[in-house]
């Protein structure tokens, strides 16, 4: 509670130094917010895909690992007879 107090009153105190600087940037800039806010939970929901996405592809790769020993030994084994003279 006390860090969303401490942030609501660093935006408010920004807005009043804006507009004392100038209302008319100020209003261009409240006009571009819903504009970032937008931009940034469409990135959010991509971020929580691709995330996902990340972990599939870690859990995939470890049951590859663990595979790969007895595959390599497979390959091994009938490259061995492949080669050997009959």
């Amino acid at each position: 509670m006390h860090i969303h107090a401490q942030a609501v009153s660093v935006v408010v105190g920004i807005c009043i130094f804006m507009f004392k600087l100038s209302w008319r940037l100020s209003m261009i800039t409240v006009v571009g917010l819903p504009v970032i806010m937008a931009v940034s939970k469409l990135y959010g929901e991509f971020y929580g895909v691709r995330y996902s996405v990340s972990l599939v592809i870690a859990t995939d790769d470890t049951i590859a690992w663990s595979v790969c020993p007895s595959v390599c030994v497979c390959i091994m084994y009938v490259v061995c007879h492949t080669c050997a003279p009959s």
